[in-house]
């Protein structure tokens, strides 16, 4: 009956014209149409993309919906703007994760050599062409424990084969911070086959290669 008093007012309204005689046909025909479907129409995805791609462009096409309330489009434009900002806001990642076999070898080394700290590690690890930031070293190196002995020297000769071992390997082996992560004697990045150590003064250092 209602919809039959809002017909009956368009034609009182509307100018007796072609474009105002074919809307009053055609909502006339569509108010049959809704009286035969259900009162819950089911609308697939593309029905209601439409209705509020016309909404967003012509708002006044509230007027004519029939199928549905027009609150129930606007809640559907809402909706659709807020999963849009949330997906244009969306996190686009952080760091990529470390491999488990980083982890594990930046421990080992720490187990190993516990008189090293990140920075030691962590141009160690660009000497084997692993590119971390030193913050990772420090975040997987091994908590350390209760202090450790150094070299028990023997005699003159003892001393001077440590001192010897040890100059070559601050020399040639051992990566300073003043150098940017480089050794005083230029040591090239080695990138393929799989990482090995040699234990230097007893194991109070170690070398690390790949081989």
């Amino acid at each position: 009956m209602i919809a039959f008093l809002i017909l009956f007012i368009h034609v009182v309204i509307s100018p007796l014209k072609t474009k105002g005689s074919r809307f009053i046909m055609l909502r006339h025909q569509l108010n049959m149409l809704c009286r035969r479907v259900p009162s819950k129409p089911k609308l697939v995805v593309a029905d209601r993309l439409l209705f509020v791609w016309l909404f967003h462009l012509f708002p006044s096409v509230l007027n004519a919906i029939n199928v549905v309330q027009p609150e129930t489009i606007i809640r559907w434009h809402r909706t659709g703007f807020g999963q849009y900002w949330r997906w244009k806001s969306r996190s686009r990642g952080g760091r990529p994760r470390i491999p488990a076999e980083i982890r594990r070898l930046i421990r080992d080394i720490s187990l190993a050599n516990r008189l090293w700290g990140a920075p030691r590690i962590h141009g160690e690890l660009l000497k084997l062409g692993i590119e971390v930031a030193q913050s990772t070293v420090a975040k997987y190196m091994a908590k350390s424990g209760e202090c450790l002995g150094h070299v028990v020297v023997l005699g003159d000769a003892h001393l001077r084969r440590i001192l010897a071992t040890y100059a070559n390997y601050y020399n040639e082996l051992r990566t300073d911070r003043s150098l940017t992560k480089d050794t005083p004697l230029h040591r090239a990045v080695e990138r393929l086959g799989t990482v090995t150590s040699r234990p230097i003064l007893g194991g109070l250092h170690h070398q690390y290669c790949r081989i």
